[in-house]
């Protein structure tokens, strides 16, 4: 299996500052919406690229089908993103095509989930998602072992 990387979340001065019905408010994510940890890999079994996300505590996942083509398995109670994977994920290493056409549909699923007032419960998550993901190497571990240390 492969093994789980340090994610590169907001630090404490990467903050967002709002004005919230006229009053400026500063911004933090939870520590419990950023991941911790995550990993990738290709299921050669079923063909589909996998990034797994770790988080401070767990809770029990349910599983949003954006498209036929890549689904999200989210926390029952918190909306944060556990687990995606995407289909037709065998070639991802090698085609930067394929790589791009996941990396859209990820975004449009996030971009959803923040509009479902049912689902998108962790709009904070779905955006540290987007901007914390390391797109130039996630698909390619020899690269990302370059840029983030292996947790022990």
């Amino acid at each position: 299996m492969a093994l789980w990387w340090k994610f590169q979340g907001p630090s404490f001065t990467d903050y967002v500052t709002r004005n919230i019905r006229g009053t400026e408010v500063t911004i933090l994510p939870s520590p419990y919406d950023i991941p911790e940890w995550f990993r990738t890999y290709v299921d050669t079994h079923e063909n589909r690229w996998t990034v797994e996300f770790k988080y401070i505590d767990s809770e029990p996942l349910m599983i949003w089908q954006s498209s036929e083509n890549l689904r999200l398995w989210l926390g029952r109670n918190s909306g944060r993103v556990y687990r995606i994977d995407a289909r037709d994920g065998s070639n991802v290493s090698d085609d930067p095509n394929a790589r791009a056409q996941i990396i859209r549909r990820l975004d449009d699923a996030l971009k959803q989930l923040e509009q479902n007032v049912k689902l998108g419960t962790a709009p904070a998550n779905y955006e540290l998602l987007r901007e914390g993901i390391p797109r130039s190497s996630i698909f390619r571990p020899a690269q990302l072992a370059m840029a983030i240390q292996p947790s022990s």
